[in-house]
């Protein structure tokens, strides 16, 4: 399991990249999302407002499951915009 540090580490990661991604237009963030961004942004807001509330359990399931099929979902967005 993970130290608590790495947790903190690992919430600020996932906090900032939904940051950066909340500043997409809106229809390319359903495109990529659809219906799982308000999930995803909900867990922003909970790092961000409620952190000592953040299971880490959950943390590291977001780190090993949804993370790489969300990598996958943007880099393929990349490449279809840029073919």
């Amino acid at each position: 399991m993970a130290t608590e540090l790495e947790i903190d580490a690992i919430c600020m990661r996932i906090s900032s990249r939904l940051e950066s991604l909340n500043r997409l237009p809106h229809e390319v963030r359903s495109e990529l999302f659809g219906d799982s961004w308000p999930a995803m942004w909900g867990m922003r807001n909970r790092i961000a407002h409620t952190y000592t509330q953040v299971e880490p359990s959950v943390v590291i399931a977001t780190l090993n499951m949804d993370l790489p099929e969300i990598r996958k979902q943007i880099l393929n967005h990349l490449d279809q915009q840029c073919a």
